[in-house]
């Protein structure tokens, strides 16, 4: 309750992370929902065909808690199912542990795994996932065959990791490839030519407009 009095409609233009995003709209008193009211917008009519790509952050004080990853995860896993959208969900997380957790209490809820090499981290200007993350360094060929082995459904990678040789492998493996986060039409197009199953952005019109103009239908 005490995160819904913030209004988060209008970013600060003059702050780093504000000119990074000059084209978001300002709105005017706009709250961050509960999990559960997410969730259960999407069972009204308009909504039936959206999925959800649930994000997992992770507490790295609390990243040797057993009892806190069990806890977390109950929650969250309870909140899915209760607002019917267990079908619709794909748990998402850097933290590799979290989404073990996540495969023993829910076997049918497909996960995901986010990975970012420890070279490319500072590129993103927000908190580093290398303290939650496995350590990939010496073996960056083979995080396919990785998530695989830890019952992945899905693989995430940031788009300066992926390579023609990586998107072979998952696809190989049956992992269906989501690439984080493409912004800039050249990013997109890169994304689109690895072929990719899915291409993150914070402009998802920029993408529709670069799959249009290159007559895909995705």
């Amino acid at each position: 309750a005490e995160i819904q009095k913030f209004d988060i409609g209008w970013i600060d233009g003059t702050t780093a992370y504000g000119q990074r995003f000059p084209e978001r709209a300002q709105l005017n008193n706009i709250r961050i929902p509960s999990l559960y009211q997410l969730l259960k917008a999407a069972g009204q009519p308009l909504f039936v065909d959206a999925k959800f790509m649930l994000e997992i952050k992770s507490d790295p004080e609390f990243a040797q808690d057993i009892d806190y990853r069990r806890q977390l995860i109950e929650i969250i896993i309870g909140l899915v199912r209760a607002a019917g959208v267990a079908q619709r969900t794909l748990l998402h997380s850097f933290d590799w542990d979290l989404l073990a957790e996540c495969a023993r209490q829910a076997p049918d809820i497909p996960i995901s795994f986010l990975t970012q090499m420890p070279k490319n981290m500072p590129h993103q200007g927000e908190d580093s996932a290398h303290s939650i993350s496995p350590g990939f360094s010496g073996c960056e060929d083979n995080i396919p065959k990785m998530v695989e082995a830890a019952g992945g459904a899905l693989w995430c990678p940031y788009i300066a990791d992926i390579t023609p040789k990586t998107t072979a492998l998952a696809k190989e493996l049956g992992l269906c490839v989501a690439a984080w986060t493409a912004n800039e039409p050249t990013e997109i197009d890169q994304m689109i030519d690895l072929g990719v199953d899915a291409i993150v952005t914070d402009y998802p019109g920029r993408v529709q407009r670069r799959l249009s103009d290159r007559g895909i239908n995705w």
